[in-house]
């Protein structure tokens, strides 16, 4: 038998379902839940930063992006507004002059333009319009490719104004950005022209790159500095986390003394000392509580024992008067009978304490042997018959499996057996009891049934309390120490089984007994179900 320290702190079970605060159950890579807390809080803390420096590094380069591309644009259209003065200048004094010599105006005009930076200018074209005489001038052929109805039209309505458009420019081979600039002109005396300048963006782009490229290798680094930083607070955070943790290992190991050691004057620190403080107070409750469980098994092995003397005195006297018994006046017969019966129930009311200070000692020896749970359970059935008549109850008996065979102490398991079925003549209301033995794998099962006063949820959680009463207003003329369903769930347990009860309150009440095949193998699934239906005689 257990202590009752053991039983507050019972050890580790080998199932896998039993988890301690040491290995808090398996790391799943796609369960977050399941990592290690400075696992997600780096974890958290890298998505977050990463998340963080994507979104400034976009905004940083868009910005910039666009601040380059206003600045070559409004450069572009400056150096364009130059260009169409300078050519409208040019034109202006020629009015009345042949076609050829405009041309050569143009032509030599064209020449002094692109003595510009040519890495940026990539080319000019002035198209005659309309019923101006003359050929298109350009010095990059490619500049009329990009002409085309749709960039007339809005060069047509821009009314003299400049249109510009960003386009992709092939030079030997390499594509890159430019912008072409378009605008018309109207010279008296000399006719319209369209003028087109194409400007390349590459230098722009050039400078894109490389801060882009400084932007990457600036987030990267942030992102390491980010993970360092992570870890060394995760650390602080997780270290005395995991101290408590070790504190909560020692304690449920049995370990009372352990303690915290405080450092410091934070949260953490003082959840240390409200830890400390719980723990000293936990010890010192379960001292108590060991001191007075100790107490308690002293006093029943004691009592038990002293009691046996003058128990035997008062039934040898019994004895000697029930000799004389003859000679008795009527009223002394029905003495005799009262102190006889109270006899009885004093040596029930010895035997169960010292049952009970057995299994408190844990000296209780299990006298096992082969044993059918079947005919075990006829056979009480059958002893019990004449009570069972008396109480107007019906047995009815199922023996649902052919092999029900155990390793198994048949005193104790008949003295469950016994106890099941006298509470259930006694509370079944004089009505059927439903008694069914079964076997699955290496378990068997017995549950008894009645239809009586029945169990509220709360009854059946303290049935097998010592010394307590579903209801005490009842009547208990076969038993009446208190001690018997909690003898028989020690004895339940001492074979490595278990009693449970249910019931519904004024329908019926339910116990069922499951016994492994032989002591302290484990438990498989239960062959016969503790919540069962409440119509009387119902079969399954």
């Amino acid at each position: 038998m257990s202590s009752l320290r053991e039983r507050l702190f019972p050890p580790a079970a080998a199932d896998d379902s039993q988890i301690s605060s040491r290995s808090a159950g398996r790391v799943r890579l796609r369960e977050f839940s399941t990592w290690p807390i400075a696992a997600r809080a780096v974890f958290a803390t890298m998505l977050l930063s990463v998340l963080a420096i994507l979104v400034v590094e976009t905004f940083l380069s868009t910005a910039i992006s666009d601040a380059l591309y206003e600045l070559r644009r409004d450069r572009s259209l400056e150096q364009s507004e130059t260009m169409r003065g300078t050519l409208v200048s040019d034109l202006e004094p020629l009015v009345g002059m042949s076609v050829n010599e405009r041309q050569d105006v143009i032509i030599s005009f064209m020449e002094g333009v692109t003595a510009g930076d040519p890495k940026v200018f990539k080319g000019l074209a002035v198209i005659p319009v309309g019923p101006t005489p003359g050929d298109a001038v350009t010095n990059n052929g490619a500049l009329t490719a990009f002409e085309n109805a749709e960039f007339e039209r809005e060069l047509d309505a821009a009314n003299d104004q400049f249109v510009y458009r960003s386009i992709e420019y092939v030079e030997h081979g390499v594509s890159g950005p430019a912008i072409l600039v378009g605008t018309t002109i109207d010279v008296a005396g000399a006719g319209r022209y369209r003028l087109l300048m194409l400007y390349s963006v590459s230098q722009e782009q050039e400078t894109l790159d490389r801060v882009n490229a400084i932007l990457v290798i600036g987030g990267a680094v942030l992102v390491l500095l980010f993970f360092l930083v992570s870890l060394v607070i995760s650390r602080i955070v997780t270290t005395p986390l995991k101290r408590a943790a070790r504190a909560v290992d020692h304690i449920s190991e049995n370990d009372l003394d352990y303690r915290l050691v405080i450092q410091g004057g934070d949260d953490l620190a003082r959840m240390g000392t409200s830890f400390n403080n719980m723990a000293a107070s936990l010890q010192s409750t379960i001292t108590e509580l060991v001191e007075l469980s100790e107490l308690e098994k002293r006093f029943v092995s004691d009592v038990s024992h002293e009691l046996r003397t003058p128990f035997t005195t008062i039934k040898m006297a019994a004895a000697m008067l029930e000799m004389e018994k003859e000679s008795f006046t009527p009223s002394g017969k029905r003495s005799l009978e009262l102190l006889r019966e109270q006899v009885a129930r004093f040596e029930a009311l010895i035997a169960d304490l010292l049952e009970i200070s057995r299994h408190e000692a844990g000296t209780v020896e299990l006298e096992a042997k082969p044993t059918s749970l079947a005919g075990l359970v006829d056979e009480q059935v059958e002893q019990l018959v004449p009570i069972a008549r008396e109480y107007d109850a019906d047995i009815r008996v199922h023996h649902l499996s052919d092999d029900t065979v155990g390793e198994m102490d048949s005193r104790r398991i008949e003295r469950i057996v016994r106890n099941l079925l006298t509470n259930a003549i006694e509370h079944g209301s004089g009505g059927v009891i439903d008694v069914r033995t079964a076997a699955r794998g290496s378990t068997l099962a017995l549950t008894v049934q009645d239809f009586g006063a029945g169990l509220s949820p709360q009854e059946a959680q303290r049935v097998f309390d010592r010394f307590w009463r579903a209801a005490p207003s009842r009547t208990h003329t076969l038993g009446g120490t208190g001690l018997g369903l909690a003898i028989a769930q020690e004895d339940a347990e001492a074979h490595g089984g278990l009693l449970e009860a249910w019931g519904v309150k004024g329908e019926t009440a339910v116990f069922r007994l499951l016994l492994p095949r032989t002591p302290g193998e484990k438990l498989a699934a239960a062959p016969l179900a503790l919540v069962r239906p409440v119509e009387k005689g119902d079969t399954e």
